[in-house]
């Protein structure tokens, strides 16, 4: 490898195209260049990244406080506390399925859409996939015909 990295910095300073430029030419110049720009990167971002790492904590121990771990409640409190979490899941799987979900990530499917997909992509590519022959006996597909026909 050394030998390697010999002969391209000899290259680069021999060429009468690269002699002028030689020291910024090279593998051990582009890994040093690229390293100083990921450092740079990683500067630049880390500040938002611990905003929304903070964020996230802060908006986690609120929704720990209002949901309510407190080993002092009597039962009743208890009992409206798994309540209040069943219907805050149910309003958001509402949401969702309505395609109002706040946690929208752009690269997924959401609701509507996700069921539509599994159904016309998914479904259809497993349910084709399927060896019928072997899956199901005729006496099946009889029961099953006379099940749909009434």
């Amino acid at each position: 490898m050394k030998s390697a990295l010999a002969a391209e910095q000899e290259f680069f300073i021999k060429s009468p195209s690269y002699s002028h430029i030689a020291k910024k030419q090279g593998t051990v110049y582009l890994s040093h260049r690229l390293n100083a720009i990921l450092e740079d990167h990683i500067r630049s971002c880390m500040p938002d990244i611990s905003n929304r790492v903070k964020t996230m904590l802060r908006d986690a121990t609120a929704e720990l406080e209002q949901i309510g771990g407190d080993d002092s409640q009597t039962e009743q409190q208890q009992r409206a506390v798994v309540l209040n979490c069943i219907t805050r899941f149910c309003q958001n799987f509402s949401e969702c399925m309505q395609g109002r979900s706040r946690l929208k990530d752009q690269s997924v499917l959401y609701g509507p859409a996700r069921i539509r997909h599994i159904f016309t992509v998914e479904f259809k590519k497993s349910v084709n996939e399927l060896d019928s022959r072997q899956a199901l006996t005729d006496e099946d597909i009889h029961t099953v015909r006379r099940n749909a026909v009434g």
